[in-house]
């Protein structure tokens, strides 16, 4: 296992785990959960905008997947308020 497979199924997990805190309303009973999700998303946009994915060189891709991870903690954020 090399360090783009690991970055990939990290990335991975996190979006399966943003589908299932929506889909079965986890957001709102386990708040740590929550948070500790929204947290993992905003850290990542971050991470992926400065360093990157592991094989992708264009900037293009960098900033559709930190989107991609950001409009999920806007949605999980506007499923918690809601």
């Amino acid at each position: 296992m090399d360090l783009r497979w690991g970055v990939w199924s990290a990335l991975g997990a996190v979006l399966a785990l943003n589908h299932l805190l929506v889909r079965f309303e986890l957001a709102r009973r386990f708040r740590l959960l929550f948070w500790a999700v929204s947290l993992t998303d905003a850290a990542l946009a971050v991470a992926v905008c400065f360093y990157g994915l592991p094989g992708f060189d264009q900037g293009m891709v960098r900033l559709l997947v930190a989107l991609v991870l950001l409009m999920h903690l806007a949605q999980n954020l506007q499923h918690r308020l809601r």
